[in-house]
This record gives C-alpha cells, structure tokens and sequence, in this order.
C-alpha cells in the first residue's frame, strides 16, 4: 500500500506547488542557496528570544517558588510571576 501524504512532507521531494501562483518552485536548487539577510535573522532571532522569556518566565518563577525552603505560599505564591521579567530579558 502507498501513502502518497507521507512522501509530501519527506526531505526527498523539493519541490512544491505555490497556493498563490500556482507555480512549480525548487526549494533544494543546488546552484543557488538562498541566504537571509543578516539583518532580518537578528531581528527574527530576537523576537524568538523574547517570546521564550515572556512564555516561560512565569513558569521558572513558579517552579523556583515550588522549591523554596519557606513554601509556595510565603515565597510569593502566584503573586508577581513577571516582577523581574525586565531583567530577565
């Protein structure tokens, strides 16, 4: 039995049908690598890093909380899970 789904994802096949166009594109095209502007990577990589401190700050805060010797509840408990946050990121 063939799974005609599974080969679409596979890294084997590069190319793909452009929804917009129409159009066949080569994603894998040996002589010419796409390069991102170094600029835009920067800015990409930074907005990922803040979106990481933003998500996951509260839950290190918590977890922290959860291990202090004095309790959850007389560490701060869910009071002020993002005071700090400024310094984190």
């Amino acid at each position: 039995r063939h799974n005609s789904s599974r080969h679409l994802h596979s890294p084997i096949v590069s190319t793909y049908v452009s929804p917009l166009r129409g159009r066949q594109h080569n994603t894998m095209a040996p002589d010419k690598e796409r390069h991102t502007p170094f600029l835009t990577s920067l800015i990409a990589g930074g907005m990922a890093g803040t979106t990481v401190d933003l998500a996951l700050f509260p839950i290190d805060t918590l977890k922290t909380r959860l291990q202090s010797p004095q309790g959850f509840v007389a560490a701060g408990g869910f009071r002020g899970v993002y005071r700090g946050i400024m310094a984190a990121a």
